[in-house]
């Protein structure tokens, strides 16, 4: 998915913990720069070393809360992330809707695409759950957003033929 947008730049793992997907995307893709994003400290630790040891100039960790580095990245005299290049990863962090919510002032104000790894089943229930509490808070524009369960096995991972990647757009 991330190999066919040409235009994608930077890569932000939210609760990256021990690195994944971050840093194998560091490692297939060399060219764009991969933001680690971590709060606990031990988990950190273990980035670091990783990245030193395999000299990932690509990838920077970062100690914080998602929503504290959200809010510090959309701050443009601080952070220079062009938002219509980044594609914002997680995965087995938590639900949907409170990933949505965590990075919601980056997805609502830019063009940013979101991909969470989720079982198939879940995936589709946490998008039609997400979109009808929405709908029902008055809070939920359809035309604004798009949601697409993608099952990985489209890719031929064969394997993980019940994983799903939730492609968020706004």
């Amino acid at each position: 998915l991330i190999s066919s947008h040409k235009k994608i730049h930077t890569i932000i793992d939210i609760g990256t913990g021990a690195g994944f997907p971050g840093i194998p995307l560091a490692i297939l893709f060399p060219e764009k720069l991969i933001y680690l994003v971590e709060s606990i400290g031990k988990k950190v630790n273990f980035l670091e070393h990783v990245v030193k040891t395999l000299n990932l100039q690509n990838v920077q960790i970062v100690h914080d809360r998602a929503e504290e580095f959200i809010k510090y990245a959309l701050d443009s005299s601080k952070e220079k992330i062009k938002w219509s290049e980044t594609v914002i990863v997680a995965r087995a962090v938590a639900s949907f809707e409170i990933l949505y919510t965590t990075i919601a002032p980056a997805f609502e104000q830019r063009e940013t695409n979101i991909m969470f790894q989720k079982s198939t089943k879940a995936a589709e229930e946490e998008i039609k759950l997400f979109i009808e509490k929405k709908k029902a808070d008055n809070n939920y524009t359809a035309a604004s957003h798009t949601f697409t369960v993608v099952p990985i096995n489209d890719y031929g991972f064969e394997e993980l033929k019940d994983r799903s990647v939730i492609v968020a757009r706004s």
